[in-house]
């Protein structure tokens, strides 16, 4: 699952240290980029690459500086969790992340 935030310059683009109104009270981590690794290294399973543009509505202009959070099942279909786990970690396990998409609005 993919979730972007500030798409359209709708919602405002939350900073570092804010969270994303589309999704709740989650930080977006210090330091985010336009690359964002979701599993730990100890995590089993096979690894994938999720790339992508985000775009305005018009389908042509790229947003530069989109939030996107994205989370994924482990490699039994489940979304993992770790004890204790709260917010969007609770919700969604521990296989997710956050890009700020870079100039020319691509994540990877």
């Amino acid at each position: 699952m993919l979730i972007a935030c500030a798409l359209v310059g709708v919602l405002p683009l939350p900073a570092a240290g804010q969270w994303c109104p589309a999704r709740g009270p989650e930080e977006v981590p210090q330091g985010a980029t336009a690359v964002a690794t979701l599993v730990r290294v100890d995590e089993p399973g096979e690894r994938m690459a999720v790339t992508g543009i985000v775009r305005r509505m018009d389908g042509r202009t790229p947003v530069a500086g989109a939030v996107v959070y994205a989370y994924h099942t482990n490699q039994r279909g489940a979304y993992a969790r770790d004890a204790g786990a709260t917010g969007l970690a609770a919700l969604h396990g521990r296989i997710r992340g956050w890009a700020i998409t870079n100039s020319e609005g691509a994540t990877r």
